[in-house]
């Protein structure tokens, strides 16, 4: 039998936030495996956030915090690397959406209480699947980082660190997000169909199936036709009451189609 995993417990964001901030809090612990493993993450944050690498040579040095929750921002830190300072502000997700625009409103609340003048690196941390909505942030100035790449990066710098917390961390996103986002869009094109339980699945197969009508009437003059999104509400599950697919503008005597009930049953999933 495995042993339990702390991260079946502590699965709510602000157990994400606080491995970041012990993760970013080992950084100033020198000589030790963990140490070595916060100064790496908190160059993986830079880049992320600015879209600039940092040379491996260049020292990292936390200089204030981590702080959760630091006016309302998820995570908070200032960092020096190499020679700047940089303020650094996560943005932690598991299946919610972006507000970018109280996005921007926490990042100038910072930069009005923290005037020091220093470059900010803005992620936007999210375990759940990425929909198209989510890459609003980097209108923002956001850099999106999700599990599938902070998991490699764990996993990378995982030999020698003998940390149960951190091992377990690692275990939590492979089985809870890592894996489930590759396997189960595959599954479900195999015959599980109980995968369309998930509002991801059901995205992505209504996105197949869209590319794939285009696909087949390449050459041809075919309406306008787009998916919008993940409609958020009590759908149970329900595959025709979660995905608004998108409108398909004149398709009979200039009437337009819309792709996926508003409120109706699955009998009207094409309904006028």
């Amino acid at each position: 039998m495995a042993p339990p995993n702390l991260f079946s417990f502590a699965t709510s964001e602000l157990s994400q936030d606080a491995f970041i901030c012990w993760l970013v809090a080992w950084a100033n612990v020198p000589d030790h495996p963990l140490g070595n493993v916060g100064r790496a993450f908190i160059r993986l944050l830079y880049k992320v956030g600015t879209g600039k690498s940092v040379n491996l040579a260049e020292p990292v040095e936390v200089t204030y915090g981590p702080v959760r929750q630091y006016l309302q921002t998820d995570v908070y830190f200032q960092a020096r690397v190499g020679d700047r300072v940089v303020s650094v502000i996560i943005e932690d997700k598991i299946d919610g959406s972006p507000n970018p625009k109280r996005l921007k409103q926490r990042r100038d609340d910072i930069r009005r209480d923290r005037p020091d003048g220093e470059p900010f690196a803005c992620i936007y941390f999210k375990t759940g699947f990425i929909f198209p909505e989510d890459h609003r942030v980097i209108e923002q100035g956001y850099g999106i980082l999700d599990s599938k790449r902070l998991h490699g990066f764990l996993v990378e710098h995982i030999l020698g660190t003998n940390s149960e917390i951190y091992r377990a961390y690692v275990e939590h996103l492979h089985t809870g997000y890592v894996r489930p986002q590759r396997d189960d869009y595959p599954a479900l094109l195999a015959g599980t169909v109980n995968r369309l339980r998930y509002a991801r699945v059901q995205w992505q197969f209504m996105t197949d199936l869209r590319d794939q009508l285009l696909s087949s009437h390449a050459g041809q003059q075919v309406p306008p036709f787009e998916v919008k999104g993940v409609r958020r509400g009590n759908s149970r599950g329900r595959p025709w009451t979660q995905i608004d697919v998108g409108n398909v503008s004149g398709v009979l005597d200039g009437m337009n189609e819309s792709l996926a009930p508003s409120r109706g049953s699955p009998a009207d999933f094409f309904a006028p």
